[in-house]
């Protein structure tokens, strides 16, 4: 079970988060069943490129998710995706492919940076330039998911690259992240110490 939350690390800035999706995700995968010498059983995930899927984050909101400061704020809420246990490559964005080219694990984020007010106002995403409310920002995402675990991402906004792996010009996106464990007969999750990227 995988869920997002968004902060931000720089009080000057205004973050706003229309959709996210996370990308390059294997959508297949084999599970051998349990038997007396593997007693849990197995997966085996396919990760062709043919085989790899991109998956929209859910939002509690219809509109826009507005990231604070110290504080998380949820998007995924009470709609977490659900994927088979297994381990993301993050995009390389050194690689000379865009990242919708290449075989590895990223987010887009489809949003909306900036800092000022008025007439002063720089905009880093969409980038100064560009046309449209909102642009979006890459983030090479690298992950191991173990069966029964809930992961909780929260995405500390600074800024992000482009889809050919350049810069935007402030801090780029981080991850906190925590692992806990996930009781599906109850329901349950209990705290667990954060774990990182």
């Amino acid at each position: 079970q995988v869920v997002f939350k968004a902060k931000k690390n720089d009080s000057n800035i205004h973050v706003e988060i229309k959709s996210i999706e996370l990308c390059k995700v294997p959508s297949i995968g084999t599970f051998t069943v349990p038997t007396e010498e593997n007693t849990e059983g197995s997966w085996v995930v396919t990760t062709l490129l043919p085989f790899l899927a991109d998956y929209s984050v859910g939002m509690d909101q219809e509109s826009v998710i507005v990231a604070t400061g110290d504080a998380a704020t949820d998007i995924s809420g009470n709609k977490p995706l659900l994927f088979i246990p297994c381990t993301l490559t993050k995009w390389d964005r050194q690689s000379p492919a865009t990242a919708n080219d290449q075989p590895n694990a990223f987010l887009q984020i489809e949003c909306k940076i900036w800092k000022g007010s008025g007439d002063d106002v720089h905009s880093f995403v969409p980038q100064e330039g560009e046309s449209g409310e909102y642009g979006y920002t890459y983030v090479p995402f690298g992950a191991t998911w173990e069966p029964g675990k809930r992961y909780v991402y929260t995405l500390v906004f600074g800024g992000g690259y482009t889809v050919t792996g350049e810069e935007i010009d402030i801090v780029p996106i981080t991850f906190e992240a925590n692992v806990d464990e996930w009781s599906e007969e109850l329901g349950d999750i209990t705290d667990s110490n954060p774990t990182s990227l």
